[in-house]
């Protein structure tokens, strides 16, 4: 793959992205991921290159988990019909979704985004009084 072909498709992100949220700009962190602010928390979107082209979409669920909490992680993962969860060394719950450029358009983004914010606001409260997590800071 060669860089224009990245920067075409974060261009293209970024378009979309702003598209379906109706924004002029977008809100970036420090490592140059799109920030969105849901009634749950933060979702970040970033392009990555590898294995091939896609757009890497992202929340924090809970943090300070126990380690004992593996299992439910596990079972969860298996009855998840998209994404994944990921129980993290430093005791975080991250939701995760992959999604393939052939794919990208502004209703995936704002599907997966929303399903981002569905995780935080369904599973971070349960990790918090089971498992010991707090639920990430409000946005």
């Amino acid at each position: 793959m060669r860089d224009t072909d990245q920067a075409v498709f974060t261009a293209f992100v970024d378009d979309e992205l702003r598209e379906a949220y109706d924004l002029a700009e977008l809100a970036q962190d420090s490592d140059g991921d799109w920030q969105f602010s849901t009634e749950s928390g933060l979702v970040w979107v970033r392009v990555l290159p590898d294995p091939d082209l896609h757009v890497y979409i992202f929340c924090r669920v809970a943090e300070g988990v126990v380690a004992e909490s593996w299992p439910e992680v596990n079972r969860l993962n298996a009855i998840m019909t998209a994404g994944a969860l990921v129980l993290t060394d430093d005791s975080t719950i991250i939701a995760m979704m992959r999604l393939h450029r052939s794919m990208t358009n502004r209703e995936s983004l704002r599907v997966i985004i929303d399903a981002m914010a569905a995780y935080m606001r369904e599973l971070g409260p349960m990790f918090e009084i089971v498992h010991g997590g707090g639920e990430p800071l409000p946005s």
